[in-house]
């Protein structure tokens, strides 16, 4: 079997390059006054920082209980 993937990827911008080989490739995660969670960026490589620190970010805002991630360790199929 062939596999192949092709997409676009939304990088952060300052404003100061035009080329977006100079963009951050990390993740950004925003919180608003409202508490509306915004997580932008990243690299596939990454998913799994990202998915925790969204999380981590969402525990005080819904109140919820805090437990130590299971996703860590876990094997992906394939």
């Amino acid at each position: 079997m062939l596999y192949a993937f092709a997409g676009i990827r939304p990088l952060i911008s300052t404003g100061s390059s035009k080329h977006t080989a100079a963009l951050a490739r990390g993740h950004h995660l925003n919180v608003s006054p409202s508490g509306l969670i915004t997580i932008a960026c990243g690299k596939w490589t990454t998913y799994r920082e990202m998915g925790e620190d969204t999380i981590d970010a969402a525990i005080p805002i819904g109140g919820l209980d805090q437990r130590k991630s299971r996703t860590r360790n876990l094997s992906l199929n394939g």
